[in-house]
């Protein structure tokens, strides 16, 4: 939890975090400068205040797991619209060195999580990484169509970087 003269790393990705989705709002602008002071905590509290949320002028669990998935919405909507190759690249069948890299992916995402046995790091997109993407596509609030595409990728390699520092903070490192 982050809260006020707190300094570290993690608070520069909340203040980007705050302001890509506050975006637009009056009085919106706060400093990205990894110092959680006044104007760090100004614009906490009102975005904990718009959505709702019952813990105030704090970076707790609740609030970060919402300014994350708010951000990452928008920056997967960027990437998707301005990425010409949106076709799937990846789906059942697929075998290669790319196939290799996403359950890769996988299984550090889900040895981190422990929400899903990790699966087998082969080259082969068989049941097992399909049913592994379908799980984090409705996960995610994405079409639950099974293949792969860049956006996918780009999203599962944030969220195995956001793990890794949460279990960093929890750990107290």
């Amino acid at each position: 939890m982050y809260d006020i003269n707190d300094r570290a790393a993690a608070i520069l990705r909340v203040q980007r975090y705050l302001l890509a989705v506050r975006e637009g709002e009056e009085g919106a602008k706060n400093p990205i400068d990894g110092i959680f002071g006044s104007s760090t905590r100004d614009a906490l509290l009102s975005y904990q205040e718009t959505r709702g949320l019952s813990e105030r002028g704090v970076v707790g669990p609740k609030t970060y797991e919402m300014l994350y998935g708010e951000y990452t919405g928008i920056a997967d909507n960027a990437l998707l619209v301005s990425d010409p190759y949106r076709s799937p690249i990846l789906r059942g069948g697929d075998m290669g060195e790319e196939v290799r890299r996403l359950n890769s992916l996988l299984h550090e995402y889900f040895s981190l999580t422990g929400e899903f046995p990790p699966p087998t790091v082969t080259d082969t997109f068989g049941e097992e990484t399909e049913a592994r993407v379908r799980y984090l596509q409705s996960l995610w609030g994405w079409e639950n169509a099974g293949e792969v595409d860049r956006g996918f990728m780009r999203r599962l390699t944030r969220e195995i970087a956001a793990w890794m520092q949460y279990r960093k903070m929890k750990n107290g490192v």
